[in-house]
């Protein structure tokens, strides 16, 4: 991003150090945030207000995460039947915020056969494990396929869309710029649809945590209900 700055200040004939400081200042203070940050930002301290103008307790958002993770680990491994759009307009906080939580729209629900669940499951304890190679082979086995087979792009695709976003794994490009790098390093060729929704999923609820400041690994969240799927059906993994 800062190179494509650098190169525009000097198209216009400004002084690209001094363009640059500019933009990382306004960056560090919120002036040239993203729009949907910037509004995600602004509603959460909207809320906040609300939440005291109506003598509402504070709710524990980090909890109310952890139960959004644990409700769609269990719908994709133990149910087989999953929401792949679980964003934000489709939770409802209810009454007992300490308890309980709304999901509403099921308008994009799918079903996922016990042999792509056992698969899944496996895939997202490797992930866990942050086992690059088993992580590759079963995306293999699941029958992915991309043009230049490039392991270790690959690898920081499915951690990224089904585990975690750190910098590690995106070399601290934005979203939009990280999915650029991965098509250019090594383009997709074919995915099971069923992955795809699952990665939807995971990215949809990690994103919503984001909003309140607070990052989720899918796979550490998603590893015990996978174990279980594996241990009921006698699988040793």
């Amino acid at each position: 991003m800062l190179r494509r700055v650098r190169a525009l200040a000097a198209k216009a004939g400004q002084d690209p150090d001094e363009v640059i400081a500019n933009h990382l200042d306004s960056l560090r203070t919120g002036k040239l945030m993203p729009r949907s940050a910037y509004v995600a930002r602004w509603r959460a301290r909207a809320w906040q207000v609300w939440q005291r103008l109506q003598g509402i307790e504070d709710v524990n958002i980090p909890r109310l995460m952890e139960t959004l993770m644990t409700i769609h680990a269990e719908q994709v491994f133990s149910d087989g039947l999953f929401n792949a759009d679980p964003h934000p307009g489709n939770v409802l906080l209810l009454k007992d915020t300490s308890r309980l939580v709304g999901l509403i729209d099921f308008g994009q629900v799918k079903e996922l056969s016990m042999d792509f669940r056992i698969q899944l499951a496996k895939l997202m304890i490797a992930l866990a494990r942050r086992d690059q190679e088993e992580v590759i082979r079963l995306d293999k086995e699941m029958g992915s396929q991309t043009r230049h087979s490039k392991p270790d792009v690959r690898y920081k695709v499915l951690t990224f869309w089904l585990d975690r976003d750190t910098d590690d794994v995106t070399g601290g490009r934005s979203f939009h710029d990280f999915l650029a790098w991965a098509e250019a390093e090594d383009p997709l060729l074919d995915m099971p649809q069923e992955l795809h929704l699952v990665m939807r999923c995971s990215c949809m609820i990690r994103n919503l945590a984001l909003t309140f400041g607070i990052r989720l690994s899918t796979a550490e969240y998603w590893k015990p209900v996978a174990q279980a799927l594996l241990q009921k059906h006698g699988i040793t993994y």
